[in-house]
């Protein structure tokens, strides 16, 4: 009888050491990283980023604050925000309806659709809501809807976001800010309010303008 016991645990010794064996052990295989790419595309050649000499804030006059040009405050409604912006004014801030007329702070109503143009390049108050201090601004007063542009033009008349070309002709009214009367050759390389009708369907567009303010001591500090 103790034969036949150790006979059966040496069978089962037998048969544990042989499923043991058999056992193939797996390789310790590390699963593999998912990989972020950080890389920032390349910039293709010949592109370029478009520095515009304007910042241009539009919308519809809420409130007039102020009793002249020097302490004016313009409330703002803007056209594609509901942000309120305040525009102010400082001594030599030009005023002009879109057919070129020149205007007065008295000239400014509540209601009045205007585009303000600032020198992106100057600072700006950190305060809310927002103020920025206009350089020109044009109110839509005429009936017609006339062209606008307020930007550097190179030799070649061509505004600095490459969306207006300019085709002279002696009959543009060119003149700086004080009226006195100027030439083509001025316009090259400045910076200008330029008035225009019709323009063609091409990159850039091209005008010949009604009139032309080459902006001479408007920035200057």
């Amino acid at each position: 009888m103790q034969m036949k016991k150790q006979l059966a645990v040496l069978v089962a010794s037998a048969a544990l050491l042989a499923a043991c064996g058999d056992k193939e052990e797996k390789p310790n295989v590390k699963e593999p990283e998912e990989k972020v790419d950080t890389e920032q595309p390349a910039v293709e050649e010949g592109e370029q980023q478009v520095d515009a000499a304007f910042a241009i804030y539009e919308g519809e006059i809420v409130k007039v604050n102020g009793t002249s040009l020097e302490d004016m405050s313009l409330e703002l409604k803007q056209v594609n925000s509901d942000e309120p912006i305040h525009i102010k004014a400082q001594p030599k801030t030009l005023l002009f309806e879109n057919g070129g007329e020149a205007l007065k702070f008295e000239d400014l109503k509540e209601g009045d659709r205007i585009h303000a143009y600032m020198d992106s390049k100057k600072p700006v108050v950190m305060i809310y809501p927002p103020q920025y201090t206009a350089d020109v601004i044009t109110v839509q007063k005429a009936d017609e809807p006339n062209g606008i542009d307020v930007a550097k033009y190179n030799d070649q008349l061509e505004n600095d976001t490459n969306t207006l070309k300019l085709n002279e002709s002696d009959d543009t009214k060119i003149t700086d800010e004080a009226g006195e009367t100027l030439t083509w050759d001025d316009v090259k390389g400045a910076n200008a309010v330029v008035f225009y009708g019709a323009t063609t369907r091409s990159i850039p567009a091209q005008t010949t303008p009604d009139k032309i303010v080459v902006l001479k001591t408007t920035l200057q500090p």
